[in-house]
């Protein structure tokens, strides 16, 4: 004990000599701890399940806003006549898109190793010309809509819902992907 009476611990403290503390003190300090750790988690849970709600009510409201305007779309008459040209990809067993010209490389590759003489190589394909973006009719429909005056944003909406890129929208003049 020090000059005040209080237990000291350390290296030197023999433990037998050192009063033990009444359990009534000991029951309150146990208390009070339980109290404010309940307090500070439930005032931690509380402020949790309110922003869960304000992120909710926002993600309905965002819903809710493209719903409204894929039926805006969906009124213009222009737009039901047009159709997206679907690509098609193969996927590897890994996983990775393999485009035609690998798979043919592939079958070439496997039949020399069979001892099979390989086919003929495909025949050259014909110089297509150069579609900007705006002529390409898998894009006329986005351009369209700027142009009947439909907001650029809800328009780059409506591109990355159909999985396009909206920066296409900002060089008009720009060869056409393939």
């Amino acid at each position: 004990m020090d000059e005040n009476g209080l237990p000291i611990t350390g290296a030197g403290v023999n433990y037998s000599s050192v009063e033990a503390i009444s359990q009534r003190e000991l029951i309150t300090y146990f208390n009070i701890f339980i109290v404010r750790t309940c307090s500070f988690l439930n005032t931690f849970s509380n402020k949790c399940e309110t922003k869960l709600a304000e992120l909710n009510a926002r993600l309905e409201s965002i819903d809710a806003s493209i719903t409204l305007l894929e039926t805006k779309l969906d009124s213009v008459d222009e737009l039901k006549d047009m159709k997206l040209d679907e690509t098609v990809s193969n996927t590897n067993a890994i996983g990775q898109v393999v485009t035609p010209t690998q798979t043919s490389n592939q079958q070439n590759e496997l039949a020399n190793q069979s001892g099979n003489p390989p086919p003929p190589p495909p025949p050259p394909e014909p110089e297509i010309q150069l579609v900007t973006v705006s002529q390409d009719p898998r894009f006329m429909q986005y351009f369209k809509l700027l142009k009947i005056g439909a907001a650029e944003e809800a328009v780059k909406l409506k591109m990355r819902t159909d999985g396009i890129d909206p920066d296409i929208l900002n060089d008009p003049n720009a060869p056409a992907p393939p």
